[in-house]
């Protein structure tokens, strides 16, 4: 009942008129503004050791709409929209679709929607608790070793069908999507309320084929299947969030705080 109850305060608060009353562009840059209607972009490029070469793009749409319009003079845009890819020679990916509409179809509604797929094939995993990340470069004979070209001939050792390379690694995918609507209640104040979703699968390395050194090499028990006994949600799985929220944001104009 006191949940019932909280949800209706929060959707009476929802429903309240606004109060908002914002700062406008000045004149001289009201008169730079584009109206409707233009696209930019940027190429994405990087390097890590972990993840080798990235390459990728991002690219924006942006609606101004018109003079005319409400709220023209104080909205940075009445809908943004840009799509990515990203992704690495060592098999990361970061591909994302966003939208974000002030004033949405007239309202003092703004509207959120985001779609994300991330993908790690060779995240690191450092075995059970801080004990295990503390120990230092272990084997899957559980020798230690203090330096890493030792550590590495570990790796490097076994026979293509049976290769400790992906031993310290497992596969992540995530998916992800929000969407979220808010609107102001007073000047530095707004109500909101959205839904989170994401899943995420792990895959482990063990028994998996894969490419090291111009080599086809057949992946190891590894670290990951020696502790799945032990674990919980190895598998991956589901994680989904309902928001209900007040956003304090004191900004005077959002384009030019």
């Amino acid at each position: 009942m006191k949940n019932i109850i909280a949800l209706l305060i929060f959707g009476g608060l929802f429903c309240l008129p606004a109060y908002a009353s914002g700062a406008r562009l000045s004149d001289e840059d009201l008169e730079k503004k584009k109206e409707g209607w233009y696209p930019t972009g940027l190429p994405l490029a990087n390097f890590s050791t972990d993840a080798g070469f990235g390459y990728g793009l991002r690219v924006f749409g942006y609606n101004n709409g018109f003079r005319s319009d409400p709220h023209f003079d104080e909205a940075p845009y009445f809908m943004q929209l840009y799509g990515q890819f990203f992704q690495t020679t060592g098999g990361q990916a970061y591909h994302k679709l966003d939208l974000d509409m002030p004033y949405a179809w007239g309202s003092e509604y703004r509207f959120r929607a985001t779609l994300e797929y991330a993908a790690v094939l060779s995240a690191n995993y450092f075995g059970l608790g801080a004990a295990d990340s503390d120990a230092g470069l272990t084997d899957a004979a559980g020798a230690t070793y203090d330096n890493w070209g030792a550590y590495d001939d570990f790796l490097s050792s076994g026979t293509g069908t049976e290769s400790f390379r992906k031993y310290n690694n497992y596969q992540r995918r995530k998916f992800y999507g929000l969407l979220r609507a808010s609107r102001p209640i007073l000047d530095w104040l707004d109500v909101e309320v959205g839904l989170e979703f994401g899943y995420a699968g792990i895959t482990d390395w063990s028994g998996e084929s894969f490419e090291y050194g111009g080599e086809d090499l057949v992946a190891a028990p590894t670290r990951l299947s020696e502790d799945r006994a032990n674990l919980t949600g190895d598998e991956g799985g589901w994680v989904n969030y309902l928001h209900l929220g007040l956003k304090l944001d004191e900004r005077d104009f959002e384009p030019n705080p």
